[in-house]
């Protein structure tokens, strides 16, 4: 379209369309208060106490010495994130979204603007890589990190065989007719609490084992029977990108549709997530090293915080950067407290 400009214009308010950065797996799971450490590693003691139960002693004699249970000790070393962004002079004379064509802003402004909205931007894309590894550790039980000239794959406390089912047999996909879904959520709980003694309490499922769970026939046939309370199916409450379904075998049903950065969903859309929030999982975070001073009087200081943002002036060519870092790292400690399935084929 050719613009005239002698017809008189107006301008509507910027629309600055960006999905946002969802955090539902981190906050549900690792939504504990996060510790940061001044060392490159951190260690993890694991002390794993069997179902013991005192033996019957003689009331004459001597009690019954019991032996003391060993531990070991896990390390883990946060991987690096470092998003920067660079503010040019071509950036500080171009016009801003929603800004007025004729508006004679001030340079320092505009710099200020964009300042402001890159911070936004590099944070919100931490996020969304904290979820991506919060995603990792709980369905894979480990976070493989990758970039340029980097590689890294952190490993978690192995997670017994028994919860890892796999893809379940043609007869109990929860779109047959023969499967039943509610047996298998009390299946997969017991199997939980036998190993840890905690309850499994959240259910996270991908869109088409959401869709097949609603539709199964077993489950249509429970919430029918008004005589036993079994559950409820009463969709709403949206956090963090997942929709509740309502509460099943003792579960609550969540339904989470993100997608990660490649587009493809955060949980496979055929596969559940079974887990307990009362397990024991922690954020933690690296030290960040930060330089400052000129000169002889230049140092570099480590930094333990769950962001570091900096923002310095390179003279030639003239350019402003603005750099967050994280070194973030979420650590299911009780993984044997989550389960994964896939439902359907």
């Amino acid at each position: 379209m050719t613009i005239s400009i002698y017809d008189p214009r107006s301008m509507a308010a910027a629309l600055k369309q960006m999905p946002p950065a969802r955090s539902f797996l981190k906050q549900l799971f690792f939504g504990g208060a996060s510790k940061t450490h001044t060392t490159e590693s951190f260690d993890v003691d694991i002390q794993t106490e069997g179902r013991r139960a005192a033996e019957f002693s003689n009331p004459k004699g001597p009690g019954k010495a019991v032996d003391r249970t060993g531990f070991s000790t896990e390390t883990f070393r946060p991987p690096m994130v470092a998003p920067k962004m660079s503010i040019t002079v071509e950036d500080m004379q171009t016009r801003l979204p929603g800004e007025h064509i004729y508006a004679e802003k001030d340079p320092d402004s505009r710099a200020a603007e964009l300042l402001g909205g890159d911070i936004a931007l590099l944070d919100s894309m931490i996020v969304r890589r904290e979820e991506i590894m919060a995603r990792d550790a709980l369905v894979d039980g480990e976070i493989v990190c990758t970039g340029d000239d980097y590689a890294q794959t952190i490993t978690f406390p192995a997670r017994d065989a028994s919860l890892t089912i796999g893809t379940l047999a043609a007869a109990k996909r929860w779109d047959a007719g023969t499967s039943d879904p509610i047996r298998d959520i009390r299946d997969w709980r017991r199997a939980i609490d036998a190993l840890t003694g905690l309850s499994a309490d959240k259910l996270i499922l991908g869109s088409t084992a959401l869709d097949a769970l609603l539709a199964n026939t077993s489950v249509q046939t429970l919430l029918d029977n008004r005589r036993m309370d079994m559950g409820q199916i009463a969709p709403g409450l949206l956090n963090g990108g997942a929709t509740y379904y309502g509460r099943l075998g003792g579960v609550d049903i969540w339904g989470y549709d993100e997608l990660d950065a490649d587009g493809n969903p955060l949980v496979s859309v055929k596969s559940a997530l079974l887990g307990c929030t009362a397990a024991r999982c922690e954020m933690h975070y690296g030290p960040v090293g930060v330089a400052s001073g000129d000169g002889n009087a230049a140092r570099i200081t480590l930094v333990p915080a769950a962001r570091v943002p900096e923002s310095w002036v390179e003279r030639e060519p003239a350019v402003r950067w603005v750099k967050i870092s994280s070194r973030p790292l979420p650590v299911p400690i009780q993984n044997n407290a989550f389960l994964t399935a896939t439902v359907l084929a």
